[in-house]
């Protein structure tokens, strides 16, 4: 249930995180499995396409986040009145902002406390946050990467969840489960209807190495040359703000660019508006028909956490995990009062990520909601943390409460949930399945 005010409205102060994928690169159910079922069938993936995705837990698309942030404009007197009061509700005795405060076990999700649970709160708008907007609120949303199963989930939970648009993409790497969406984007973008008309371009944040994969992936989207995203002070006071390593992404500078195109050893100026994707070039007899193409202003991140960024007016922190012994992937840290970290896809945590998230933990309090990788149930993956490796991060990182994603059709949701909930009660760390559809209301 969300949280609620004293008139039982939901409570008006909160933003949201809505799970939008939650299954690995494959997903659930795997197509292997239906199209040439065993004998038995697997159970999970005939429990995913028995009931339809949005009320079925075990339907998983890519793993995905949308933050529903509810921005602030104040003057500075009133930015610190403001967070007072939210730190004051964060630790209301009613338990308003707590997820995982309960008595037993209720502070598990009601969707995930049996096999006939009702997942109302999955569809069921009513019990979200409050909508509504004070003086000086706007909403933003943010959405942590966008897949093969992008425009799939856009269809199926931006309608459901009121989610109009993105005002901002973070990827955390450039593996397809995590970027094959970026065409899609421009079903989300008008079409302008004249050559002068403009289309704001969608604000993408990613490392220098994943720029330059989604360049060799996506050719048409990058002819705009990538910036370094403005970095903020880091949240660690005992850090210095990093300094920018000062590579600068212009791999395509020298080649290609938006205004001259060679074809044939012939060079065609671009007369077309860059933002209407539609027009034709002419130069040496030679027309080039321009395509409507996602608008996107790439902005390289660094790959540390003492180089924050502001994404949408949110302030996001970079947390580099391995993604296997041979590749760094980033997590994300972002919120305040609430802390919310997270690491989708990871084999293991650095040691330096691993100290700062101890040292936040001194100097601001325990993570209020990890999301964080579980492959597999109970046998390692060269990539990605199988179900003992995230309980061992739990119990590590000593989160207020711990949702799970990135799972296989090893994993039962009602029955891995029972089970968690025991080794919940153990370890007083409130850990469940996350589910695709789940919204969790939290103070940003």
């Amino acid at each position: 249930m969300a949280p609620r005010s004293d008139n039982g409205r939901p409570n008006s102060r909160f933003s949201e995180l809505i799970f939008l994928g939650t299954g690995s690169s494959t997903g659930v159910p795997t197509p292997l499995c239906v199209t040439q079922p065993t004998d038995p069938p697997c159970a999970v993936c005939h429990k995913a396409i028995a009931d339809p995705p949005e009320r079925n837990p075990n339907y998983r698309c890519n793993p995905s986040l949308m933050i529903r942030y509810r921005s602030r404009s104040y003057t500075a007197d009133e930015g610190v009145t403001v967070r007072r009061e939210l730190a004051n509700d964060c630790c209301d005795s009613n338990g308003v902002a707590e997820a995982n405060s309960r008595e037993g076990t209720d502070g598990r999700r009601e969707s995930c406390t049996s096999e006939s649970a009702d997942l109302t709160d999955s569809v069921d708008l009513t019990d979200s946050v409050d909508l509504a907007l004070s003086p000086g609120e706007q909403w933003r949303y943010i959405q942590i990467d966008a897949g093969k199963c992008f425009r799939e989930q856009v269809l199926r939970w931006f309608v459901r969840r009121n989610i109009p648009t993105i005002d901002a993409l973070i990827l955390t790497h450039e593996h397809a489960d995590a970027i094959l969406g970026l065409d899609d984007v421009r079903g989300l973008q008008r079409i302008p209807l004249h050559p002068a008309d403009h289309v704001a371009p969608l604000s993408v944040f990613l490392a220098h190495h994943c720029m330059a994969s989604v360049r060799e992936k996506f050719p048409y989207l990058t002819l705009t040359p990538a910036r370094p995203a403005p970095l903020l002070p880091s949240l660690l006071p005992s850090a210095a703000p990093a300094a920018h390593t000062g590579v600068t992404d212009t791999t395509d500078a020298d080649t290609t660019n938006a205004g001259d195109t060679t074809i044939a050893g012939t060079t065609t100026t671009d007369t077309t508006n860059a933002d209407t994707g539609v027009g034709v070039t002419r130069g040496g007899g030679v027309t080039k028909v321009s395509r409507r193409v996602s608008r996107i202003d790439w902005q390289i991140i660094e790959e540390s956490v003492a180089a924050p960024f502001s994404a949408a007016g949110l302030t996001v922190t970079p947390l580099p995990v391995q993604h296997g012994e041979d590749y760094i992937a980033l997590g994300f840290e972002f919120g305040f009062p609430h802390r919310i970290v997270y690491i989708s896809d990871v084999s293991k945590i650095p040691p330096t990520t691993l100290a700062y998230l101890k040292a936040r933990q001194q100097h601001v309090g325990r993570i209020h909601l990890l999301v964080i990788d579980s492959l597999y149930f109970d046998h390692p993956h060269a990539t990605h943390f199988h179900l003992p490796q995230t309980l061992d991060a739990i119990r590590e990182l000593q989160p207020k409460q711990a949702f799970l994603v990135g799972m296989t059709h090893e994993f039962d949701h009602h029955k891995v949930n029972s089970l968690l909930r025991d080794w919940s009660i153990k370890e007083d760390i409130d850990v469940q399945l996350a589910h695709d559809g789940l919204c969790i209301p939290v103070l940003l």
